[in-house]
């Protein structure tokens, strides 16, 4: 799992700052990841976006893993389906997974 800033950071502005009480099942999945010694913690580049900057990493390290696998990669695009304007950055996800031959699966947060 590869992360823009520190988990408890990540938690605040990107988890449970959206509707539908993510918090607890985040910290399950984070505490199993950290265990087994998979969480990046990698800031951006001074003047970049964060998201945008942890997006791009995301897509690249599971192009690595993927290489040679013979295995289709994929990427999960966790939000509500529905583009928040401009730069949403969730949409461009799925649309640089898609550019990159990845099939994109979504996983909606709406309850």
């Amino acid at each position: 799992m590869i992360l823009p800033f520190d988990r408890d950071r990540f938690r605040g502005t990107s988890v449970t700052d959206r509707p539908g009480g993510w918090g607890a099942l985040y910290d399950r999945i984070l505490n199993e990841v950290e265990l087994a010694g998979d969480l990046v913690i990698e800031s951006a580049p001074a003047g970049q976006d964060a998201y945008a900057f942890a997006s791009i990493r995301i897509l690249d390290e599971a192009g690595c893993l993927a290489a040679g696998s013979g295995e289709d990669r994929a990427a999960v695009v966790v939000w509500n389906g529905s583009a928040r304007g401009p730069g949403d950055l969730a949409e461009a996800f799925g649309a640089a997974a898609k550019a990159r031959g990845m099939t994109v699966l979504q996983v909606s947060t709406l309850e």
